[in-house]
């Protein structure tokens, strides 16, 4: 029998632990490095042994707490296997632009330049909207 002070928990421990986990990782909150680790599935500790430091170094990376130098971007975009720009923008690029951001960079520049133009028309309509 509850006394008036208790209540009846719904949700076990395990579950209670995964509810807080998901609190905490809210991906709104990340910023590109953190959203980026995360998508490549990788803690902050594996990370660091990629590149050669600490996980608390990830952690102040990822924090903001350290400014992330040119180098900085250069080893965790190698090791993340992304575009350095997708750790420096604030929206980071989805699998999508990656892949299309490959692509580019093997086409010539007149390829490029009829891409662009198709990328911009089929556009219009999402801007017009």
């Amino acid at each position: 029998m509850l006394t008036p002070t208790q209540t009846p928990c719904l949700i076990d421990n395990k579950d209670a632990r995964t509810i807080s986990h998901m609190v905490k990782r809210n991906p709104e909150s990340y910023s590109p490095l953190a959203k980026w680790r995360d998508r490549r599935g990788l803690t902050q500790q594996a990370l660091a042994k990629r590149v050669h430091t600490s996980q608390q170094q990830i952690d102040r990376l990822e924090k903001g707490h350290v400014r992330m130098s040119l180098d900085w971007i250069v080893k965790l975009s190698q090791a993340l296997d992304v575009p350095s720009a997708a750790l420096i923008d604030g929206e980071a690029f989805d699998e999508t632009d990656v892949a299309l951001l490959k692509l580019l960079r093997h086409m010539s520049p007149t390829d490029k330049a009829r891409l662009l133009r198709l990328a911009t028309v089929l556009d219009e309509p999402t801007r017009a909207a």
